[in-house]
């Protein structure tokens, strides 16, 4: 490159210097003994031009040359620069991955993915040990149930009939500055005048009762001089028009912090409706709420050993009435207790997986027109009871665990509770508030 370029300067000086234009005008003008010098500088002129073209033609070639160079240069820039992006890119999003795990206390997609996780269709139930529960456990506790719900009705019926003398609430009931009732203070005027009716007649009974949770509206504990408990909620309501709909202050087990106006809506008189439509096209002592009450067992045995979690009875029941729609009601057999029980467990994983569990009746086409749930409600869009499971996901993994102990510890939590109760040991009544 460097030699061609001195070429290039040496051709062109000598071009200046030997150029004939450059003389001046009177040199041209030559006598007639000088053509011989004349010719020769013709010549020399001619060589020159000759030289001049041959130059023009490699400075050309010089420059297509220089040209293609920039252009692999350039796309060669160009290729360089979009691998170094990719490099770059798949680094930052390795940083990122790694970031968000160092953040996160466990990746909720590997919870059902271990190795060491249990799946309700591999677990291992013993039949005899189901059967066992069933016949020493849940027959005994329906029959000792319906004695209790009989009694709770009488004395809830009571207290109510009491209450009534003064269910006038005044403008103190509502937020402040605003028509709506506050479920705060509706539930601090429940349990004053709760309290003024118990007053009124409890000569009538022979226990004490008080309020077991000062944070529930209803939550009543009643205890025998024998020292048995019962344990029973009685929950301010709002009719919801003409339906059997109400908007409730608190649920049981309710934990969320909707603002004091939004009162939930409880459907729990259709779905118990839902329920007795069931047993009414189910086999002779089918095994539907025997799956419910191991279900419900199994959940509060493990929340003794490993705390709360997000799940509850109600997720269990709304799960149970999914499946009862879905299958034909011949399946549900006590037979067939083993293979129920395990698609309700199934039915909850799958939800939890998915983090999704539609409410029974909102937005379900599937309920039967029997039921005459409102029209608004049948066609209104589907509610996830999981929805708090996609937006906190400490909780969520929280609950995925204890599902999975719950699996993996179901058969000696069954086979200790039967064991107990061959022995004569003290009954624990099972959970049917769900």
């Amino acid at each position: 490159m460097q030699g061609a370029i001195a070429r290039v300067c040496m051709v062109v000086a000598a071009a200046i210097l030997n150029h004939p234009l450059l003389f001046p005008q009177e040199n041209t003008t030559l006598p007639e003994q000088d053509e011989e010098l004349i010719a020769r500088m013709r010549e020399h002129e001619e060589r020159l031009e000759m030289e001049q073209a041959k130059l023009e033609k490699e400075l050309s070639q010089l420059d297509s040359k220089q040209e293609e160079t920039r252009s692999e240069e350039g796309y060669g820039w160009y290729f360089w620069s979009a691998l170094s992006f990719v490099i770059f890119f798949t680094i930052e999003m390795c940083r990122a991955d790694s970031a968000d795990t160092e953040i996160r206390p466990v990746d909720e997609e590997d919870v059902f993915s271990e190795s060491e996780s249990v799946s309700p269709s591999t677990m291992v139930l013993d039949k005899d040990i189901l059967s066992n529960f069933c016949d020493r456990s849940t027959y005994t506790s329906a029959h000792e149930n319906w004695r209790i719900r009989e009694f709770v009705e009488g004395f809830a019926d009571d207290l109510l009939e009491s209450l009534i003398v003064d269910r006038t609430p005044d403008e103190l009931l509502c937020s402040k500055n605003t028509p709506y009732l506050a479920k705060d203070q509706v539930m601090k005027w429940f349990q004053i005048f709760v309290t003024k009716a118990w007053g009124r007649i409890s000569h009538k009974y022979d226990f004490e009762v008080t309020f077991r949770n000062l944070d529930a509206a209803g939550a009543l504990k009643i205890r025998f001089r024998s020292g048995k408990v019962i344990v029973m909620n009685i929950i301010p309501v709002v009719q919801l028009e003409d339906t059997d709909a109400y908007f409730v202050s608190h649920f049981p087990s309710d934990c969320d912090s909707s603002p004091d106006p939004y009162w939930p809506l409880s459907f729990a008189v259709y779905e118990r409706n839902l329920l007795k439509h069931f047993t009414k096209r189910l086999p002779q002592n089918s095994c539907h709420l025997h799956c419910l009450q191991i279900v419900s067992f199994l959940h509060r045995k493990q929340t003794g050993l490993t705390g709360k979690s997000a799940l509850t009875n109600y997720h269990f029941k709304t799960a149970l009435l999914h499946l009862l729609l879905s299958k034909r009601p011949s399946l549900w057999g006590i037979d067939n207790v083993e293979h129920r029980l395990r698609d309700v467990l199934n039915f909850i994983q799958r939800s939890l997986q998915e983090k999704r569990l539609h409410h029974i009746l909102i937005g379900n086409r599937k309920v039967p027109d029997v039921l005459q749930v409102p029209e608004i409600v049948c066609k209104a869009m589907p509610i996830n009871l999981f929805r708090s499971l996609v937006l906190q996901r400490e909780l969520y993994a929280a609950t995925a665990r204890h599902f999975q102990e719950m699996l993996r510890n179901s058969t000696v939590l069954l086979q200790e509770y039967t064991s107990l109760l061959s022995n004569g040991g003290v009954h624990h009544s099972l959970d049917e508030s769900v």
